[in-house]
Parts: C-alpha cells; sequence; structure tokens
C-alpha cells in the first residue's frame, strides 16, 4: 500500500494489543521497546498513538494492578521526552471537549505531545471528533483512505462524502508529516520541528476555539503557510524556530 511519505521514511509497527482491543500495560511495554530500539541507534523521531481511554481506579485485578494507573503511563511518555521522540495521539472520536472530560494519552499535555482532531476536506470539524483549545493542538484532513476491494486488489481513493473522518486518520497524517520535516530540517531538534508543524498551518475559521491552533495542518501551501510554500521550503520556519 501506498502511504503519504516518502520511502526513506520507514514505519516500525509495533504489536501492543489484540483483537480484542489495546491494554495499557502492553503499551507500555510497547514504549519500552522503542526506547529500546532509539538507544540501539535506529532513527525513532516519533510514535503515532492513534488511540484513547480513559483510567479507573479500581478494576477486577484490584487497584490498578493490570493498567498500571495513568501515572505510570504518563512516566513512559516523559520518557520517550528523555530520549527526544514524540508521540502524536488523537484527540477521539467521542464528540467531547477533551478540556472538560479527560481522555487519556491526549490529556496528559506533555512538551513531547501532539493532539490532532479530524477535519472534513471542506475544513469544518468532523462531528465526532473531540475538541479543545487547551487540550488539542491542531486538526487534520482525514477524509481519505485506503480501501480494499479483495485480498489482491488495494486502491486509493477519496471517500464518499457521506463518509465520517476519524481522528485515527489525521493521527497518522500528522505522524507522517513529522517524518516529513525531519528530512525537510534537519538542523532542527524534535521540539523545534513540533513548533514548525504547529506554526505552519492554515487558519480556518470553523476550527475557531477547537484548538491551540485553529486551522489544518498543511504540508505545502501558499503565502507562508505550511513547510513548504509556494513551491519552496519554508525557510521562515527555520530562521524564526531552529536558530
Amino acid at each position: 500500500m501506498t502511504g503519504i511519505v516518502p520511502e526513506v521514511i520507514k514505519v516500525l509497527p509495533i504489536l501492543a494489543g489484540h483483537k480484542q482491543g489495546l491494554q495499557w500495560t502492553a503499551i507500555r511495554r510497547a514504549i519500552d521497546y522503542i526506547i529500546d530500539m532509539k538507544k540501539s541507534g535506529l532513527n525513532i523521531v516519533a510514535i503515532n498513538m492513534s488511540f484513547g481511554g480513559t483510567f479507573f481506579e479500581d478494576n477486577i485485578f484490584g487497584k490498578d494492578a493490570f493498567i498500571g494507573g495513568k501515572n505510570n503511563l504518563e512516566n513512559k511518555l516523559r520518557a520517550l521526552n528523555e530520549n527526544e521522540i514524540l508521540y502524536i495521539t488523537a484527540a477521539g472520536n467521542y464528540y467531547h471537549n477533551i478540556d472538560i472530560t479527560e481522555l487519556y494519552p491526549s490529556s496528559y499535555g506533555l512538551d513531547n505531545g501532539i493532539v490532532v482532531g479530524a477535519a472534513t476536506a471542506n475544513g469544518r470539524r468532523s462531528a465526532p471528533s473531540n475538541y479543545g483549545v487547551e487540550s488539542v493542538d491542531i486538526f487534520a484532513v482525514a477524509q481519505f483512505d485506503n480501501k480494499t476491494v479483495n485480498l489482491n486488489d488495494y486502491f486509493y481513493r477519496l471517500i464518499e462524502i457521506e463518509e465520517i473522518p476519524y481522528t485515527s486518520f489525521a493521527t497518522a497524517i500528522v505522524s507522517g508529516i513529522v517524518g516529513i520535516a525531519n528530512l525537510l530540517f534537519p538542523e532542527c531538534n524534535y521540539l523545534q520541528i513540533k513548533k514548525i508543524i504547529l506554526e505552519s498551518f492554515e487558519p480556518i475559521k470553523y476550527l475557531n476555539r477547537m484548538a491551540r491552533y485553529p486551522g489544518i495542518v498543511k504540508l505545502s501551501g501558499e503565502n507562508g503557510v505550511g513547510l513548504i510554500s509556494d513551491g519552496i521550503l519554508n525557510t521562515k520556519l527555520i530562521e524564526k524556530y531552529c536558530k
């Protein structure tokens, strides 16, 4: 299948669940594995975390015995920061303002995180996408997909307009753009890359009061918007954030 990034950018799939869903314990172990890979010399710049949920103090295994508690997951994300790795996470698809109704890992608000909402092709918030001017960083257009006709026939097409974009798609898109940004701006560190991506958004009036940066992530744009603007590298971003 064809993605949105050049082949020089590689995806490392990490198993952190099973057919019934994800487990917080497995997620923490997966993060440990990612950190080990980074320490071994693999150039991991970001992880895609297109999921979310809540924590319960008590469960059938006893107090935090299985999930390990939200503080333990936060510690793992902070360990990613110590190893210069961004995590890109979905705002969620519950129609909620997550400034009020917390969702993890989106609600941690750590320096190395980017929280992504989903927008439609015409720049409006996707109906189910969560939002929050304090908790969501930015939106990405997620109204396209890879569709499977049969086991041997993959093709890329636009989603029909009635199909709904979700934040998992949007999060994966931003993760890909982070990879591209690391190629385009090799002199910038991981936190500078985050700032560059957030500041290169296209403002959208329909997203006002929906995110910290009320607009759409742009890889390519015009008039100073996008990592590539008017067909050339947006060097103003380097001058502003990486020097």
